[in-house]
Order: structure tokens, then C-alpha cells, then sequence
């Protein structure tokens, strides 16, 4: 199941977008994803949920938007993350 990788590593950029940009919760990730990207969707967003327990990200909505430009069916990315800001307390560096 790759999408428990893909999970992973979508929470470490997530995490590391958050602490560049002093968000102390992050509220909403938007996906696009290829359709000929293999991965699925529904597991992806499970395995983000099982992962994503930390107080800075639980509960996060996960929005994953097809895409079906010929030149990038294949590809996922991040496209946003959306947070809330509090100069007074950002997420703190996870190793």
C-alpha cells in the first residue's frame, strides 16, 4: 500500500510549509492527483487520517482533486495548505 508512503511524506512537507510559515494548525491540504497516477484515493485520505494525529494537523481536511491534463495524468502534488496562524505558538520541529 504506497499510499501509507505517499501519506507520510505529504504530512512531512505539511509539516515543514507549517513551520516556515508560523502556522500553529493546518486546516486543509489540497491534492491534485493524475488519474493515471495509481494511487487511491480513498486510501490515501485513510492513511493520512490514521497518520495525521499530532494536535497541529488532526482532523485536517484533505481535498484531492483529479486531474486530467494530458502532460501530467500521471502526477500528484500539492497544490495548497491552509492553516491558522498564531505568532505565539507554531508547531515545533518533528525529526
Amino acid at each position: 500500500m504506497h499510499e501509507l508512503t505517499l501519506a507520510n511524506n505529504i504530512l512531512n512537507i505539511t509539516r515543514r510549509v507549517a513551520q516556515e510559515n508560523s502556522l500553529s494548525r493546518v486546516t486543509g491540504i489540497t491534492i491534485k492527483l493524475g488519474i493515471w497516477s495509481c494511487v487511491n484515493e480513498e486510501s490515501l485520505k485513510f492513511a493520512l487520517h490514521c497518520i495525521a494525529n499530532e494536535p497541529w494537523i488532526k482532523g485536517v481536511n484533505l481535498k484531492v482533486e483529479k486531474i486530467e491534463q494530458e502532460d501530467i495524468i500521471q502526477e500528484m502534488y500539492i497544490e495548497s495548505i491552509e492553516g491558522e496562524k498564531n505568532e505565539d505558538k507554531s508547531i515545533e520541529a518533528h525529526s
